[in-house]
């Protein structure tokens, strides 16, 4: 469970007396418990726009960074870009989607945030009818990546808005679904995570995301419940 981010979600890591800092670690913890591998890739979905999971995988990205973890975050969400953004390197730039075009290597696609440790990856544009499920393009990429950083954090279009993105699924070690405190509804939250499910991919948890601690305190549910499977 984590609240509002009140300061940008890269300054996360520095800021180790918040309410916000203890919920992101927590996550961060328990996910670096469960994944073994020596490169893991965790992709952050929802099941709607506007449920906080960019901050959510920003943040992650910056814990990550903090504790001296090679991380590249990876903004996949082609028609929003917000985590990009959000960071200041958004625009028409180049990215992912020409790196998977073979229009741009993958040194060149790199943008750091020295301040937050971590690597960026920005969307690009894809081209008119792209095909976007040519895994075999994805899984080169992905081993490229692989073979550079510790963690791959994927932040991905919300399920339910873009279906397409669905396969990135199958490349991740994890999924994190952000459902957003006393707004998202139930039944698109429970069909978020059936389409996940059905996508193969390896559902981790979700994470109730900008909540009102003081009304949510009065509810009397542990923090708990809300990063579990």
């Amino acid at each position: 469970m984590v609240g509002a981010a009140r300061t940008s979600p890269l300054t996360v890591a520095r800021n180790a007396g918040s309410s916000y800092y203890a919920a992101i670690r927590s996550i961060w913890t328990t996910l670096s418990l469960v994944l073994k591998k020596k490169s893991k890739v965790i992709l952050v979905t929802s099941a709607l726009p506007q449920e906080g999971k960019t901050t959510l995988a920003l943040s992650m990205a910056a814990m990550a960074g903090h504790g001296g973890r090679r991380t590249v975050l990876v903004d996949v969400d082609f028609w929003r870009g917000t985590a990009s953004s959000v960071l200041g390197v958004g625009g028409n730039s180049s990215g992912f989607a020409e790196l998977l075009d073979g229009k741009l290597s993958l040194q060149d696609a790199i943008v750091s945030d020295l301040g937050a440790g971590i690597d960026i990856i920005r969307p690009g544009t894809l081209p008119r009818g792209y095909d976007l499920t040519m895994t075999d393009k994805l899984m080169r990429l992905m081993q490229q990546l692989a073979a550079q950083y510790e963690y791959i954090i994927i932040d991905s279009p919300p399920v339910l808005a873009i279906s397409e993105m669905l396969f990135l699924a199958a490349f991740a070690d994890a999924t994190i679904l952000a459902v957003r405190w006393n707004h998202t509804p139930r039944g698109a939250a429970n069909l978020a995570l059936r389409k996940l499910r059905e996508a193969g991919s390896p559902m981790q948890g979700t994470v109730l995301t900008m909540v009102d601690a003081r009304q949510h305190s009065q509810s009397g549910h542990a923090e708990s419940a809300y990063f579990s499977n």
